[in-house]
Protein backbone atom coordinates (compact mmCIF):
# COMPACT_ATOMS: atom_id res chain seq x y z
CA UNK A 1 0.00 0.00 0.00
CA UNK A 2 1.15 3.51 -0.87
CA UNK A 3 -0.04 6.65 0.90
CA UNK A 4 1.05 10.17 -0.06
CA UNK A 5 0.10 13.27 1.90
CA UNK A 6 0.72 16.96 1.32
CA UNK A 7 -1.10 18.94 3.96
CA UNK A 8 -4.77 17.88 3.90
CA UNK A 9 -4.45 16.33 0.43
CA UNK A 10 -3.80 12.62 0.05
CA UNK A 11 -3.51 9.90 -2.58
CA UNK A 12 -3.92 6.24 -1.63
CA UNK A 13 -2.84 3.33 -3.82
CA UNK A 14 -3.05 -0.41 -3.26
CA UNK A 15 -1.29 -2.96 -5.43
CA UNK A 16 -1.60 -6.73 -5.47
CA UNK A 17 0.46 -9.13 -7.56
CA UNK A 18 -0.20 -12.88 -7.67
CA UNK A 19 2.52 -14.77 -9.53
CA UNK A 20 4.08 -18.23 -9.76
CA UNK A 21 6.89 -18.97 -7.35
CA UNK A 22 10.20 -17.42 -8.39
CA UNK A 23 8.61 -15.90 -11.49
CA UNK A 24 7.91 -12.18 -11.56
CA UNK A 25 7.39 -12.02 -15.33
CA UNK A 26 3.94 -13.64 -15.22
CA UNK A 27 1.03 -13.02 -12.93
CA UNK A 28 -2.13 -11.10 -12.15
CA UNK A 29 -1.91 -7.46 -11.13
CA UNK A 30 -4.57 -5.25 -9.57
CA UNK A 31 -4.19 -1.55 -8.76
CA UNK A 32 -6.58 0.82 -7.00
CA UNK A 33 -5.91 4.56 -6.65
CA UNK A 34 -8.05 7.20 -5.02
CA UNK A 35 -7.67 10.69 -3.63
CA UNK A 36 -9.68 13.20 -1.68
CA UNK A 37 -10.55 16.61 -3.10
CA UNK A 38 -7.12 18.12 -3.59
CA UNK A 39 -6.77 21.89 -3.39
CA UNK A 40 -4.14 22.45 -6.06
CA UNK A 41 -2.99 25.78 -4.68
CA UNK A 42 -2.04 24.16 -1.36
CA UNK A 43 0.32 21.57 -2.85
CA UNK A 44 3.98 22.39 -2.26
CA UNK A 45 4.94 21.26 -5.75
CA UNK A 46 2.37 23.66 -7.23
CA UNK A 47 3.45 26.50 -4.97
CA UNK A 48 7.00 26.11 -6.23
CA UNK A 49 6.28 25.60 -9.94
CA UNK A 50 3.07 27.60 -10.56
CA UNK A 51 2.11 29.58 -7.43
CA UNK A 52 -0.90 31.28 -9.06
CA UNK A 53 -2.60 27.99 -10.03
CA UNK A 54 -5.78 27.20 -8.10
CA UNK A 55 -8.54 24.62 -8.37
CA UNK A 56 -9.77 21.30 -7.02
CA UNK A 57 -8.80 17.90 -8.41
CA UNK A 58 -9.92 14.38 -7.52
CA UNK A 59 -9.20 10.97 -9.02
CA UNK A 60 -10.14 7.32 -8.69
CA UNK A 61 -8.85 4.44 -10.77
CA UNK A 62 -9.07 0.65 -10.85
CA UNK A 63 -6.79 -1.35 -13.12
CA UNK A 64 -6.45 -5.11 -13.48
CA UNK A 65 -4.41 -7.16 -15.89
CA UNK A 66 -2.04 -10.01 -16.50
CA UNK A 67 1.70 -9.79 -16.98
CA UNK A 68 2.93 -12.10 -19.72
CA UNK A 69 6.51 -13.15 -20.26
CA UNK A 70 7.90 -11.82 -23.56
CA UNK A 71 4.59 -10.12 -24.37
CA UNK A 72 2.78 -6.90 -23.59
CA UNK A 73 0.56 -6.91 -20.49
CA UNK A 74 -3.06 -7.88 -21.14
CA UNK A 75 -5.45 -5.60 -19.26
CA UNK A 76 -8.86 -6.86 -18.21
CA UNK A 77 -10.21 -3.81 -16.36
CA UNK A 78 -9.69 -0.07 -16.64
CA UNK A 79 -12.03 2.20 -14.73
CA UNK A 80 -11.10 5.80 -13.94
CA UNK A 81 -12.62 9.13 -13.06
CA UNK A 82 -10.57 12.34 -13.06
CA UNK A 83 -12.10 15.74 -12.29
CA UNK A 84 -10.60 19.20 -12.08
CA UNK A 85 -12.93 22.05 -11.20
CA UNK A 86 -12.54 25.77 -10.68
CA UNK A 87 -9.11 25.85 -12.31
CA UNK A 88 -7.65 29.35 -12.38
CA UNK A 89 -4.33 31.05 -13.02
CA UNK A 90 -3.57 34.55 -11.75
CA UNK A 91 -7.17 34.61 -10.43
CA UNK A 92 -8.49 34.15 -13.98
CA UNK A 93 -11.11 31.43 -14.02
CA UNK A 94 -10.22 28.86 -16.69
CA UNK A 95 -12.91 26.20 -16.22
CA UNK A 96 -13.28 22.49 -15.54
CA UNK A 97 -12.21 19.11 -16.90
CA UNK A 98 -13.73 15.64 -16.52
CA UNK A 99 -12.28 12.41 -17.90
CA UNK A 100 -13.78 8.95 -17.38
CA UNK A 101 -13.12 5.38 -18.44
CA UNK A 102 -15.36 2.39 -17.78
CA UNK A 103 -15.03 -1.29 -18.65
CA UNK A 104 -17.91 -3.35 -20.03
CA UNK A 105 -16.85 -6.87 -20.96
CA UNK A 106 -13.67 -6.51 -22.99
CA UNK A 107 -14.39 -2.91 -24.05
CA UNK A 108 -13.28 0.28 -22.32
CA UNK A 109 -15.35 3.34 -23.14
CA UNK A 110 -13.78 6.70 -22.37
CA UNK A 111 -15.00 10.28 -22.41
CA UNK A 112 -13.46 13.70 -21.97
CA UNK A 113 -15.27 16.99 -21.43
CA UNK A 114 -13.53 20.29 -20.79
CA UNK A 115 -14.12 24.01 -20.96
CA UNK A 116 -10.60 24.88 -19.83
CA UNK A 117 -9.38 28.18 -21.22
CA UNK A 118 -13.00 28.94 -22.19
CA UNK A 119 -12.85 26.30 -24.90
CA UNK A 120 -15.31 23.52 -25.72
CA UNK A 121 -13.50 20.19 -25.90
CA UNK A 122 -15.25 16.82 -26.09
CA UNK A 123 -13.73 13.44 -26.67
CA UNK A 124 -15.10 9.92 -26.73
CA UNK A 125 -14.06 6.52 -27.89
CA UNK A 126 -13.38 2.93 -26.99
CA UNK A 127 -10.55 0.44 -26.86
CA UNK A 128 -10.83 -3.33 -27.00
CA UNK A 129 -8.99 -5.24 -24.28
CA UNK A 130 -7.37 -7.68 -26.68
CA UNK A 131 -3.62 -8.15 -27.37
CA UNK A 132 -3.45 -5.40 -30.03
CA UNK A 133 -5.81 -2.98 -28.19
CA UNK A 134 -7.82 -1.70 -31.19
CA UNK A 135 -8.88 1.89 -30.49
CA UNK A 136 -11.49 4.13 -32.08
CA UNK A 137 -11.61 7.69 -30.74
CA UNK A 138 -12.69 11.18 -31.71
CA UNK A 139 -11.91 14.56 -30.17
CA UNK A 140 -13.67 17.78 -31.15
CA UNK A 141 -12.49 21.22 -30.12
CA UNK A 142 -14.04 24.66 -30.50
CA UNK A 143 -13.28 28.16 -29.27
CA UNK A 144 -9.65 27.29 -28.59
CA UNK A 145 -8.06 30.73 -28.51
CA UNK A 146 -4.64 32.17 -27.89
CA UNK A 147 -6.10 34.64 -25.39
CA UNK A 148 -7.74 31.80 -23.50
CA UNK A 149 -4.53 29.78 -23.37
CA UNK A 150 -2.25 32.72 -22.58
CA UNK A 151 -2.54 32.36 -18.76
CA UNK A 152 -1.01 28.88 -19.14
CA UNK A 153 1.80 30.21 -21.33
CA UNK A 154 2.96 33.31 -19.48
CA UNK A 155 2.12 35.53 -16.53
CA UNK A 156 2.82 38.62 -18.67
CA UNK A 157 -0.08 40.43 -20.37
CA UNK A 158 -0.79 38.85 -23.76
CA UNK A 159 0.18 40.76 -26.92
CA UNK A 160 -2.55 42.66 -28.81
CA UNK A 161 -3.58 39.75 -31.01
CA UNK A 162 -5.75 36.67 -30.82
CA UNK A 163 -6.18 33.45 -32.75
CA UNK A 164 -8.81 30.73 -32.61
CA UNK A 165 -9.15 27.25 -34.03
CA UNK A 166 -11.91 24.67 -34.28
CA UNK A 167 -11.89 21.14 -35.63
CA UNK A 168 -11.63 17.50 -34.76
CA UNK A 169 -9.12 14.67 -34.45
CA UNK A 170 -9.97 11.02 -35.01
CA UNK A 171 -7.82 7.94 -34.53
CA UNK A 172 -8.39 4.26 -35.17
CA UNK A 173 -6.36 1.09 -35.34
CA UNK A 174 -4.23 -1.12 -33.07
CA UNK A 175 -2.69 0.89 -30.25
CA UNK A 176 0.23 -1.53 -30.02
CA UNK A 177 1.26 -0.94 -33.64
CA UNK A 178 1.65 2.76 -34.36
CA UNK A 179 2.46 2.03 -38.02
CA UNK A 180 -1.08 0.70 -38.43
CA UNK A 181 -2.80 3.54 -36.61
CA UNK A 182 -4.87 5.88 -38.77
CA UNK A 183 -5.31 9.45 -37.61
CA UNK A 184 -6.96 12.45 -39.23
CA UNK A 185 -7.00 16.12 -38.29
CA UNK A 186 -9.70 18.37 -39.71
CA UNK A 187 -9.73 22.11 -39.08
CA UNK A 188 -13.10 23.69 -39.69
CA UNK A 189 -12.09 27.17 -38.56
CA UNK A 190 -8.78 29.01 -38.31
CA UNK A 191 -8.80 32.68 -37.49
CA UNK A 192 -6.27 35.26 -36.33
CA UNK A 193 -6.71 38.99 -35.81
CA UNK A 194 -5.25 41.92 -33.94
CA UNK A 195 -6.91 43.22 -30.80
CA UNK A 196 -7.89 46.84 -30.16
CA UNK A 197 -4.72 48.75 -29.22
CA UNK A 198 -4.15 49.68 -25.60
CA UNK A 199 -4.62 53.31 -24.67
CA UNK A 200 -1.47 53.16 -22.57
CA UNK A 201 2.02 53.09 -24.10
CA UNK A 202 3.06 53.02 -27.75
CA UNK A 203 0.28 52.28 -30.20
CA UNK A 204 0.67 49.26 -32.47
CA UNK A 205 0.44 49.89 -36.21
CA UNK A 206 -0.06 46.21 -37.03
CA UNK A 207 -3.49 45.14 -38.29
CA UNK A 208 -4.01 41.44 -38.83
CA UNK A 209 -7.11 39.59 -40.02
CA UNK A 210 -6.86 35.97 -41.16
CA UNK A 211 -9.85 33.67 -41.46
CA UNK A 212 -10.56 30.21 -42.80
CA UNK A 213 -13.98 28.66 -42.30
CA UNK A 214 -15.55 25.59 -43.84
Amino acid sequence: RFHLEDGPAFIDATLSFAHPANDLADGDVRLHVNSNQIQLGRLNVIKQSEPTLEGVAQLTADVAGKLRKNAAPLFSTLNANVRATGVSVNKQNLGDLTATASTQGNTVDFNLTSDLAHSNIKGSGSVQLTPTYPVNARLTFANVTYRGLSPFLSTAPPPPLDASVEGQVSISGPATDTAQLHATLELTKLEAHSMPPSKVGPQSRIRLDLKNSG
